[in-house]
């Protein structure tokens, strides 16, 4: 008679474990967890460099941005409308909304570690505060000297006569000029050391050391401006006031 209490207790055990594991699978699954203080939706949004993420943060509790790979160095935004705070020890950032955004959204202007620039189309709503990691691009890696670029032989030849302090065939060093500056997030800090003008484009070398005490990842899309052709990087992590090349090339306008 004992035992046969004992299977069905156990029966019953199993069975209520089961339901209950059930619904925390789900809970995970929709990308929430369930906590003392309520349920928190986790998104995680790629990097889009032209476009908005649009996101729906908490009305009422803080919300929470991270950057997958790297930190948050700032957050620009309408202060009447968020209240931003970043933890620099883990490099996150916790926003709450000042003012109902449930019809009118608002942008806030994030900025990476690595350089990275996403703005985030901010509505709001009563729900449970909201966690947003931004994942940042997986670039194809190919080694070359150190580096990590795919360009044709002409490309090759022409970085190799730059990174042996070369003046390559067709093109002539000229005086730098202000829109040959650099503008970089901190703890980067970029030095020119030349510019060169071909017959198609325009070639400036620069210095880049990271300033921080953290060591940061560089990106050539992070330091890509609009009118840039492509970049070169020879090497893609630097620790504290460890230095690298970089050289940005811009086509020249037609006359």
């Amino acid at each position: 008679m004992k035992s046969r209490l004992s299977m069905i207790f156990f029966t019953l055990f199993c069975l209520s474990a089961s339901f209950v594991f059930a619904e925390d699978e789900e809970l995970f699954s929709k990308g929430k967890i369930e906590t003392s203080y309520g349920a928190k939706d986790f998104i995680a949004a790629d990097f889009k460099q032209e476009k908005p993420i649009d996101v729906v943060f908490s009305r009422n509790s803080h919300n929470r941005i991270s950057w997958e790979r790297g930190s948050i160095m700032s957050i620009t935004g309408d202060s009447s409308l968020f209240a931003v705070e970043i933890n620099p020890k883990i490099g996150q950032a916790f926003v709450h909304v000042l003012r109902d955004l449930t019809d009118q959204p608002a942008t806030l202007t994030v900025v990476s570690s690595t350089g990275l620039v996403q703005d985030l189309l901010v509505r709001s709503i009563e729900k449970p505060s909201t966690h947003i990691s931004i994942r940042e691009p997986q670039e194809e890696e190919e080694n070359f000297t150190s580096t990590y670029v795919d360009f044709h032989t002409q490309t090759i030849e022409l970085l190799n006569d730059i990174l042996e302090n070369k003046t390559p065939f067709g093109y002539g060093q000229r005086a730098i000029q202000d829109s040959d500056n650099l503008n970089l997030p901190v703890p980067l800090e970029a030095e020119i050391l030349k510019a060169l003008d071909g017959p198609f484009e325009t070639i400036v070398v620069y210095h880049l050391t990271n300033m921080g005490r953290q060591s940061i990842h560089l990106y050539p899309i992070a330091l890509k401006r609009s009118e840039d052709s492509w970049v070169f990087l020879n090497a893609r992590e630097l620790g504290y006031r460890e230095g690298a090349l970089c050289i940005l090339s811009k086509p020249k306008e037609e006359v």
